[in-house]
């Protein structure tokens, strides 16, 4: 059974207070997704000592991302299991093609609309101040992207945004869906190796690596596997260390 809206508000004080634990180790720990510890802090009037507010977002998303850009630097953050992103920055060019959305400059993302399914406004209060994030989640309530003022960023225009895309809904809670059983991938043997090599070979841009996966079907690590010696070269793992630092020494521009 989950733990009641009361139960996670009075979890978070003492995790974030006792053990500093960030927000997706204390939904852990509460046996819930990240979505719903946010979605549990919806509806409170003011952020309470070491506590934590949220307002909920409607799901505007291109015209809310658009809006970023008034914030001024920010630091973009996104992560997985085995990795963080953060990026700080500005929000700039940020175009939408139908379900798909993209930011060039300093901050360089693309954006599936499709998976997103809520979005808050945090504001967490503490003995360093407040601190306040856009923040994205999907429908099993895992966070897809964040977006965390600095201490430069303009944060009347922070309170621009929360009070424009402000959701008329604001009750706590997030109904979030069961995980995705991930299906398994295609067997090599049916896959068309040859039409798969003649289509990278044709690519023109490394955004459309991910058209093509779907094209034919393919996981990415399987693409990598299938792929021809002149499209990939199977490294140590070791090496992702010091590649890095090669790279910012030598100040060699990647694409993360």
């Amino acid at each position: 059974m989950k733990p009641t809206i009361h139960r996670i508000r009075q979890s978070f004080i003492t995790l974030r207070k006792e053990g500093r634990l960030r927000h997706r180790d204390i939904a852990t720990k509460l046996a819930i997704s990240e979505g719903e510890l946010i979605a549990a802090h919806v509806g409170l009037g003011t952020a309470i000592r070491n506590g934590l507010r949220a307002i909920r977002l409607n799901t505007e998303w291109p015209k809310l991302l658009t809006s970023v850009e008034t914030l001024g630097e920010v630091m973009a953050l996104t992560r997985n299991e085995a990795c963080v992103h953060e990026k700080i920055g500005q929000y700039r060019h940020v175009s939408h093609d139908g379900s798909v959305g993209l930011v060039v400059g300093e901050i360089d993302l693309r954006i599936f609309y499709q998976q997103w399914f809520a979005g808050f406004a945090v504001i967490e209060s503490s003995s360093q101040g407040e601190q306040r994030s856009l923040q994205f989640f999907d429908a099993q309530g895992q966070a897809i992207h964040k977006i965390y003022l600095k201490p430069q960023s303009d944060v009347p225009a922070f309170d621009g945004i929360v009070s424009l895309f402000a959701a008329s809904q604001q009750e706590p809670g997030l109904e979030v869906l069961k995980p995705k059983i991930k299906s398994n991938p295609i067997p090599d043997a049916e896959i068309d190796r040859a039409g798969f090599w003649q289509a990278w070979r044709d690519l023109k841009d490394t955004h459309d690596f991910y058209p093509l996966l779907k094209k034919y079907t393919l996981t990415r690590t399987q693409a990598l596997r299938l792929a021809e010696p002149e499209f990939v070269r199977e490294l140590s793992k070791d090496c992702l260390r010091s590649m890095l630092q090669r790279a910012a020494q030598t100040k060699t521009p990647i694409m993360v």
